[in-house]
């Protein structure tokens, strides 16, 4: 019996880490990776880096705007992403989440 318990939270535990992306799961969080990921891909020709990008939303009724964003990776690559992604612009959305964390690779 113990060892069930074991494995089945271990099994919990790592497959929570596999996904280090909320793109996969939240439908806002995907729109905004793929608009991310075309802006940059536009301004990089060529360019090999990546960048974790945290953004903070808040909520009302209807849509939800970005209250802050932190990067951690490429400067470049941040930039870009940093200046796509200003305080204020607002997006629809179907379920809450305060915190988005995105990798971006272009």
């Amino acid at each position: 019996m113990y060892w069930r318990v074991c494995v089945l939270a271990s099994l919990m535990f790592i497959s929570s880490l596999s996904l280090g992306d909320d793109s996969e799961r939240n439908p806002l969080a995907k729109q905004i990776k793929s608009k991310l990921i075309k802006h940059v891909r536009k301004h990089t020709d060529g360019y090999v880096g990546y960048c974790n990008v945290m953004i903070e939303m808040r909520y009302d009724s209807r849509r939800a705007s970005i209250r802050s964003v932190k990067t951690s990776g490429d400067s470049k690559v941040c930039k870009l992403s940093k200046k796509y992604l200003q305080k204020g612009t607002k997006f629809k959305y179907t379920y809450l989440e305060k915190y988005l964390n995105l990798h971006i690779s272009p």
